[in-house]
C-alpha cells in the first residue's frame, strides 16, 4: 500500500469511529460523489505538484478558504508558482462548484476531500508509471540495483521530476530498501550522487548520445 495513503486511511478510520450514524450516512454520500468524479479530474488536470508532502497543508488551507464568505484570498495565489495558482484558481475552485451542483458539501468535508484527492493522485501516478516502466524494485535488489534500473528506463529529463521520484520512492519503500520516512529531497540527493559516481551509467549515457548524433 502507498505510504502516505496508509497514514491518511488510518486517520480517516479513527475519525469514522467517532461519528454517529447520521454523520456516517452523510459522509458516505459525500464520498460516493468524490469517488465517482475525482479520478477523472486528476487525469484531466495532472496536479503532480501535490505529490510533495508539504503541499498537503497548502491544499487544506485552500479548501478552508473556500468556505469563507469572500472566498479565497488573492494572497494565497501570490505565494505559489504560476502553475499551482492556475490549478487552484482555474481548475480546483471550478471543480468544487461542479461537485456542489451535484449536492456535495465542502464545509465540514474538507479533510475528506483532501484525502480522496491525494489518495487517487498517488494511486493514478503509481499505476501510470508502473504501466510505462514496469516494476522497478525486486525482492533481491539492493538500493543501487534499483537506482541503476531507474536511470536506464527513465528519460534523463524526467529523472528528478516529482511524479517519477515519487514512483521510485514508493517502489523502494515497498521492498523496504528505504524507510517510509524517506523524503523526496533526500532520495533526490542520493540518486544524484549515484548518477555522478556510476561509471556504467555515464558510459551508457555517452553511448546513447553518440548514437543519437548523426
Amino acid at each position: 500500500m502507498l505510504a502516505g495513503r496508509k497514514q491518511r486511511l488510518q486517520t480517516f478510520a479513527r475519525r469514522r469511529r467517532q461519528m454517529d450514524v447520521h454523520e456516517r450516512i452523510q459522509e458516505n454520500e459525500m464520498m460516493s460523489i468524490l469517488e465517482q468524479e475525482m479520478p477523472r479530474f486528476i487525469k484531466m488536470t495532472k496536479p503532480v505538484f501535490l505529490l510533495r508532502p508539504e503541499m498537503e497543508r497548502q491544499l487544506h488551507h485552500f479548501l478552508q478558504t473556500q468556505n469563507r464568505q469572500h472566498g479565497y484570498s488573492m494572497s494565497f495565489f501570490s505565494k505559489n508558482t504560476r502553475d499551482q495558482a492556475h490549478f487552484y484558481k482555474k481548475e480546483l475552485s471550478v471543480f468544487i462548484k461542479y461537485l456542489q451542483n451535484k449536492d456535495f458539501q465542502l464545509k465540514g468535508n474538507e479533510a475528506l476531500f483532501a484525502q480522496v484527492l491525494l489518495n487517487h493522485l498517488a494511486i493514478i501516478n503509481f499505476q501510470q508509471k508502473q504501466k510505462r516502466y514496469g516494476t522497478l524494485a525486486w525482492q533481491t535488489d539492493r538500493l543501487i540495483d534499483v537506482f541503476d534500473r531507474y536511470l536506464a528506463l527513465v528519460n534523463e529529463k524526467d529523472y528528478y521530476q516529482i511524479d517519477h521520484l515519487e514512483f521510485l520512492r514508493q517502489n523502494l519503500i515497498s521492498k523496504r530498501l528505504v524507510p517510509v520516512t524517506m523524503s523526496q529531497n533526500r532520495l533526490k540527493r542520493q540518486l544524484r550522487q549515484h548518477e555522478k559516481t556510476n561509471d556504467v551509467h555515464r558510459l551508457n549515457k555517452m553511448a546513447k548520445r553518440l548514437q543519437e548524433t548523426q
